[in-house]
């Protein structure tokens, strides 16, 4: 494994994220583009948010639409935009995942998020074992977490300057406690640190970070894809799709 490959891994044990800068080049990021633009063009959702999950049904298409706080999120993008999953499924990426995760890790999900300046605040949240944060802060389930079992990639495909919405993430070592320490819908937290990755950057947040994304505030928009990345031994989220399993098997 490469040192760039280490220093990934060990940051997201002592501080819970990191980032790849440059993972994908403009041209990549001109095609990924491209695919979610089409994608969005043919589900033609009325608005690209939702304060609550709300299935956008196209049974013609073979991929999953859902509006979310996130925005309209889709999944099973390796059905319609196959040419993305290569974009992610490179050794720059899944060294340190392996490093994190072991050798026979999981690829849970592949999908993408693309929302508008509609989108608000997207308050702070984990995504601790694959559940829906809402749910479980309503049941105040907040489990120990002594390893790394699950590692969330997102790629953006913008900016994100000021008028890109800055990531916010509260660092966090593996073991810490995996409760909220303020407002989940507090702009700000103690000790948060600020990221503005460049187009192309990958961001990596081991499962029990909390973080959190202000909106975007210029015309267009906001686009990431990325995956759910687990251990093997890890729980198996409702959503997982196990046909994920034999294309990361490939790239490996």
């Amino acid at each position: 494994m490469s040192v760039a490959s280490t220093q990934v891994a060990e940051a997201i044990r002592e501080r819970g994220y990191a980032l790849i800068p440059g993972l994908l080049s403009a041209a990549e990021i001109a095609c990924a583009r491209s695919s979610l633009e089409r994608l969005v063009h043919a589900v033609a959702p009325e608005q690209l948010y939702a304060p609550s999950s709300v299935t956008v049904a196209r049974p013609e298409i073979a991929a999953s639409f859902v509006l979310t706080p996130t925005g309209l999120t889709i999944t099973g993008l390796q059905h319609v935009a196959p040419e993305i999953a290569p974009l992610l499924l490179r050794d720059r990426l899944l060294s340190p995942l392996r490093a994190l995760l072991g050798d026979d890790l999981r690829l849970e999900a592949l999908g993408a998020a693309v929302s508008d300046r509609m989108r608000p605040f997207f308050g702070w949240h984990t995504h601790i074992d694959g559940e829906e944060e809402w749910t479980r802060m309503r049941a105040k389930r907040w489990p120990a977490k002594p390893t790394v079992e699950r590692v969330i990639v997102v790629v953006y495909l913008d900016d994100l300057d000021d008028d890109g919405g800055p990531l916010l993430v509260l660092p966090r070592r593996v073991g810490d406690p995996t409760t909220p320490s303020h407002d989940t819908l507090a702009r700000d937290w103690p000790g948060q640190v600020v990221l503005r990755p460049t187009a192309g950057t990958a961001v990596l947040l081991e499962q029990c970070t909390w973080h959190a994304a202000h909106s975007l505030r210029r015309a267009g928009h906001r686009m990431f894809v990325g995956g759910y990345f687990a251990t093997r031994e890890s729980p198996t989220p409702a959503f997982a799709d196990a046909t994920l399993d034999a294309l990361l098997r490939g790239s490996l």
